[in-house]
């Protein structure tokens, strides 16, 4: 069993193309590319942290992208695009595991922070832990040594990032910081 990060897919948010940046010709072709991304990682079985901003449309069309999802464990963050999924509780619990704001909690004996915004400090910040979040559309860069990463699709290859990944990744970060030290 994996557990998996991800964040803005967007879906049916043609508007989205533009503002990020994004490589595809429509709408269509975004969400197909994002769908597939997520399904030929994913198992069923696996875990999702989904950090926010997951689609545009009405109650049917958000159920209708979490149902073409294969994973069946998916805790979502909300963000800041996400009004008819916070306004509908019964929709949203319907549709994910839990539902809320942020998490804070350890996976595999790491301590981690999600939210759908960056934020400089966090709870445990001091103490190693890991802050995953959405929102910037890889447009962001935070401090060197932070034990942060973006796991939005536009900064991930429109794909989800895997724990393990994430444990590659914040290493070579404390690498960097652990030579920046030396004199």
């Amino acid at each position: 069993m994996t557990t998996w990060f991800t964040a803005d897919p967007h879906f049916d948010h043609a508007n989205i193309i533009k503002l990020a940046n994004r490589p595809f010709h429509d709408v269509d072709e975004m969400n197909e590319s994002i769908i597939n991304s997520y399904n030929t990682r994913i198992k069923s079985s696996d875990t999702l942290y989904m950090l926010g901003d997951f689609g545009w449309g009405d109650a049917a069309s958000l159920k209708y992208w979490r149902e073409r999802i294969h994973c069946e464990n998916i805790h979502f963050i909300w963000g800041n695009h996400d009004k008819v999924l916070k306004s509908n509780v019964k929709l949203s619990k319907s549709l994910f595991k839990t539902f809320e704001a942020e998490w804070i909690g350890d996976i595999q004996g790491q301590q981690i922070h999600m939210y759908h915004f960056p934020i400089l400090e966090w709870n445990q910040f001091f103490k190693d832990s890991w802050n995953l979040y959405g929102h910037v559309h890889n447009n962001r860069k935070h401090p060197n040594g932070f034990l942060g990463h973006d796991v939005g699709v536009d900064a991930n290859g429109y794909a989800p990032v895997s724990f393990e990944q994430i444990k590659e990744i914040m290493f070579r970060i404390k690498e960097r910081r652990l030579n920046s030290d030396k004199p």
